[in-house]
């Protein structure tokens, strides 16, 4: 057709019953002529299956095709297709490619990954009911459990967190899922470390690591907790055991060949050298981080990054390479929707702004960064954001 509006136009035209046929005689002919290479217009037959009311077949290729958007990072095109495979979904098709729960859970993770933690949650909580009321896996459960924890500690509701995670554990109390096991007791010590509530985190983190070598288990797990260990020992002024810790982690990460663990811990010494009074080292080791190419697609980590790498440019009076890293910074906390992140961020813009003289922006990004804290409770930033609010008066 010379015009879209006429070929538009035309196919309205044309009675939806004939319609139906026509596509569902389209996708026959575009899968008979494609029958050794289906998996490169999976799209195509999801399309004309789906307008042809083949509801085996609609499903099938709306799935196919949503699973080589996801692997193709085309994540917004892979929840649209997941979404359509919802619509024709019945348990006799989901036996063969996926279950309602795992679509579900699909698309509140790719939610997740583009940045609507809210849509995220809703799709991973209606995963979790489906679970239920099928009366699945415990094991298959917790796990949905613990992407919701893990969304809610990026929003900063760690209790809310914690609450999906300790289910998560009570759900596994009775089996021998070791692995699954610790790594709620890692999250759960995480967020208590996040919430200043040192003791119950050590004692969360203890445990994961007694459980694990009791078994003489070397997993990432185990690297997990003694590098968060690590985190609270240092929050409690003990910077030798922290580096134990860290030293413990980094060589468990180093078996299991887990670069981007690897890359947490050196991300986590920076820290520890920052409190030290030695700002030149934790440049020098987060630069090493930077070069690990596994960290570049996670975007907590690389945030954190850039966060420590502000602070330690702070440091040594790089006011230039500190507002540079501190952007990065909060670009990434944005995308992650990390509401304390993000005023934390704003905080550091405003220390910098005062440091070169320009006091009315760093009061604005001040009172930004209290307005967040006063919102989730946070005595402390709310704290900080007054002292560096009066520096600069």
């Amino acid at each position: 057709f010379p015009n879209g509006l006429i070929r538009n136009y035309i196919y309205k035209k044309i009675d939806p019953l004939k319609r139906e046929e026509i596509h569902h005689k389209a996708g026959d002919v575009i899968r008979e002529i494609n029958k050794d290479s289906t998996e490169l217009v999976v799209e195509q037959l999801a399309h004309h299956y789906v307008l042809g009311k083949d509801l085996e077949l609609g499903f099938k290729y709306s799935i196919l095709a949503g699973e080589k958007a996801d692997q193709e990072c085309n994540y917004e095109t892979a929840i649209t297709f997941y979404l359509q495979a919802l619509e024709f979904y019945q348990d006799s098709f989901g036996k063969l490619l996926k279950m309602k729960e795992e679509i579900l859970e699909k698309v509140g993770t790719l939610y997740d990954l583009v940045g609507e933690p809210e849509k995220a949650l809703d799709y991973l909580q209606l995963a979790s009911s489906t679970v239920n009321e099928k009366h699945g896996s415990v094991k298959s459960q917790s796990q949905i459990l613990e992407e919701i924890g893990n969304i809610y500690v990026r929003l900063g509701r760690f209790d809310e967190a914690i609450s999906n995670y300790e289910r998560g554990l009570q759900l596994l109390s009775q089996t021998n899922c070791l692995v699954e096991k610790t790594t709620l007791h890692n999250s759960i010590g995480s967020v208590y470390q996040r919430k200043q509530e040192l003791p119950t985190a050590l004692k969360h983190l203890t445990n994961a690591i007694e459980m694990l070598e009791k078994e003489r288990v070397e997993v990432v797990q185990l690297a997990d907790a003694y590098r968060i260990k690590g985190v609270v020992y240092w929050m409690k002024g003990e910077y030798e055991n922290s580096l134990s810790c860290y030293s413990k982690s980094a060589e468990i990460y180093r078996k299991v060949k887990d670069r981007k663990g690897e890359g947490m811990v050196l991300n986590n010494l920076s820290i520890l050298y920052q409190n030290k009074g030695e700002p030149e080292k934790a440049i020098e080791y987060l630069n090493q981080v930077l070069a690990i190419s596994e960290i570049h697609n996670d975007t907590y980590l690389l945030s954190s990054l850039y966060n420590n790498l502000s602070v330690s440019y702070l440091e040594v009076c790089e006011w230039e390479k500190a507002e540079k890293a501190c952007h990065e910074n909060l670009i990434l906390k944005e995308k992650l929707g990390s509401q304390d992140g993000i005023a934390t961020a704003f905080n550091n813009l405003g220390y910098i702004h005062s440091q070169k003289g320009l006091l009315d922006q760093a009061l604005s990004y001040h009172q930004k960064a209290k307005r967040i804290f006063e919102k989730l409770n946070q005595n402390l930033g709310i704290a900080k954001s007054n002292f560096l609010q009066a520096n600069v008066y």
